[in-house]
């Protein structure tokens, strides 16, 4: 596998790719998560391109981008529908006193 040239990745032109799945997933700058997503869209990028390199000995700028832009956006899915699964088993601890309205039962 060639390695990663970081500078290629982290470069501005890059991030627009990142934002742009962003948005496509209706995050914007002022959302709670955006800042996390964006770095966790960059290490997709990263790995995206390492993975292209590794499948494919043609190097076009264009499909490289339309192949990074798509496995980054179903990337940010995945770690979207982890987090929700993961807020899903923690809030279950809290239901109880919540719905009851008083103070949660000990036994």
């Amino acid at each position: 596998m060639k390695p990663v040239h970081f500078e290629y990745v982290l470069s501005s032109s890059r991030e627009r790719v990142i934002h742009a799945a962003l948005h496509r997933l209706h995050l914007t700058p002022g959302s709670p998560l955006y800042e996390d997503l964006f770095v966790e869209g960059q290490l997709l990028f990263a790995a995206a391109y390492a993975d292209y390199c590794a499948r494919f000995t043609a190097q076009d700028e264009h499909q490289i981008i339309m192949y990074a832009s798509q496995r980054i956006r179903w990337g940010l899915i995945d770690y979207l529908r982890r987090e929700r699964r993961h807020q899903k088993t923690v809030n279950y601890g809290l239901i109880p006193a919540a719905v009851g309205g008083g103070a949660a039962r000990t036994w």
